[in-house]
């Protein structure tokens, strides 16, 4: 977050621009023509110098492109035309990004207008985690090994922090981060069954002999709970949409 209460910015490529730096960008995108470094540090309220030394570094994050003005200004006498400076395309890519108040908009969404908001969350998670599962060999499906270390590695990607069980079969998984925490406090029940959903579609792509049963959510300030379940011990997750398999026995 900036000084002035404002999302940070970033290059494309993710690299963090400070406050300044950050300060005469939002200049040269909020003009309607090039500027000089004079009306620049004028703008920002920074030195001459200093503002060339963030130009430069623009510049040479491919935000800014120099150019040379046409005409002299009125009231310039002759000479050589001085530099101005504008933002590039690139450049539209490089401001700040709030995908939490997005989240946080779309949670309040399903929670008030669905009929069946945690049924519809779980639904969405659950086709979410579908498309995360990379294929695992037939000869790892049988133990469930694979799809366990594909669970806790992208759980561990999206930031979830689980930790490493010494079990090579554990019935659950300790999670130390929600990278949604602000979201799943504000919509718990929303926030939380899209994350259950999305391991459980996770699992079932996977086509493993367990499913993620439960998610207790907070059962400390810092920690949740996932709960796994062997196929003998409950139904295997179903496809939305599928029909379900006969019972045995039935």
């Amino acid at each position: 977050m900036a000084r002035d209460g404002r999302e940070s910015v970033q290059s494309p490529d993710g690299i963090q621009l400070g406050d300044s730096r950050a300060e005469v960008l939002r200049a040269l995108q909020s003009a309607a023509v090039p500027l000089g470094v004079e009306e620049l540090s004028r703008i920002v309220g920074l030195h001459a110098n200093t503002v060339r030394f963030h130009l430069e570094g623009l510049s040479e994050l491919g935000l800014v492109r120099a150019g040379r003005e046409p005409d002299p200004a009125p009231g310039r006498g002759p000479g050589r035309p001085r530099t101005t400076y504008e933002a590039t395309t690139l450049a539209l890519r490089a401001g700040p990004r709030n995908y939490g108040l997005l989240a946080a908009a779309l949670a309040s969404s399903l929670a008030s207008q669905a009929a069946d908001p945690v049924g519809a969350a779980r639904h969405s998670g659950n086709a979410w985690g579908r498309t995360l599962a990379e294929p695992v060999p037939a000869r790892f499906t049988s133990s469930g090994t694979a799809a366990r270390r594909q669970l806790l590695d992208v759980l561990d990607q999206m930031g979830f922090y689980p930790e490493p069980h010494p079990k090579r079969q554990p019935r659950e998984i300790k999670i130390h981060n929600c990278p949604f925490r602000e979201v799943a406090e504000a919509n718990p029940e929303v926030v939380c069954a899209i994350h259950l959903g999305m391991m459980q579609g996770l699992v079932a792509a996977l086509d493993a002999p367990f499913e993620v049963s439960r998610l207790d959510p907070f059962v400390t300030p810092g920690m949740c709970v996932a709960h796994l379940r062997e196929a003998e011990d409950a139904p295997r997750p179903v496809a939305p949409g599928a029909p379900r398999p006969a019972r045995s026995g039935s």
